[in-house]
């Protein structure tokens, strides 16, 4: 199980939404970029990408809510290498809106409402990633509206717009390099073309002069 909560952030009077984990240590663990992940309960590591837009430094000062943090480390975290708050939203955001990580201690005394978030992985997947997610999910309904209980919302990774979307959009630009490099190729060639001629007719009277001389 995951938990997030979501607080304003502040920062040299700019103010971004942030999305807070307790530092995650079994799934969607982050790396590091810069710095460290945090180890006081004063402390916390923010994303890379909004860090870079938003023009903050590692050992700046973020005010969350009520309270105070210091920036121990920027991190690039699995499960949002692209930043969109709502997986609806048409473009990322990563100017503001931002994903935290703190201690335990921490996490706890932010005075923010909870979500609750549960993530998986397989262990021994059968199929494709929609086959093995169909399978979970009906399994999942089943199991959870015989306890009474239901599901607000099931997303897998392959239509997990934080996790695809770079993927996907690095795909797309490598086609497009491909076609721009192809365009390029056949201009060059045209252009070549166009000054040989040229050059062929402009000196056609010395060409036939030294073809004549042997």
């Amino acid at each position: 199980m995951q938990i997030f909560k979501e607080s304003t952030e502040k920062v040299d009077d700019r103010s971004s939404v942030i999305r807070i984990y307790s530092i995650r240590k079994k799934v969607d663990t982050a790396c590091v970029m810069e710095g460290s992940l945090p180890t006081k309960n004063d402390e916390i590591a923010i994303d890379r990408m909004h860090a870079d837009n938003a023009n903050i430094k590692v050992g700046d000062t973020l005010h969350i809510g009520n309270q105070s943090f210091t920036v121990s480390g920027f991190v690039a975290n699995v499960d949002y290498s692209a930043l969109f708050q709502n997986n609806s939203d048409v473009m990322y955001d990563a100017l503001t809106f931002d994903v935290g990580l703190v201690t335990d201690a921490a996490f706890a005394s932010i005075d923010t409402s909870t979500h609750y978030n549960y993530a998986y992985t397989f262990t021994n997947q059968k199929g494709s990633d929609k086959e093995a997610s169909d399978d979970f999910l009906q399994a999942l309904i089943t199991q959870i509206t015989t306890n009474g209980n239901k599901i607000e919302d099931f997303l897998p990774v392959y239509r997990n717009q934080t996790i695809q979307f770079t993927i996907d959009d690095m795909g797309s630009d490598r086609a497009m390099s491909g076609v721009i490099l192809y365009v390029l190729i056949m201009v060059m060639a045209f252009i070549f073309s166009i000054t040989i001629s040229n050059t062929i007719t402009k000196e056609a009277s010395v060409i036939g002069t030294l073809r004549a001389l042997g």
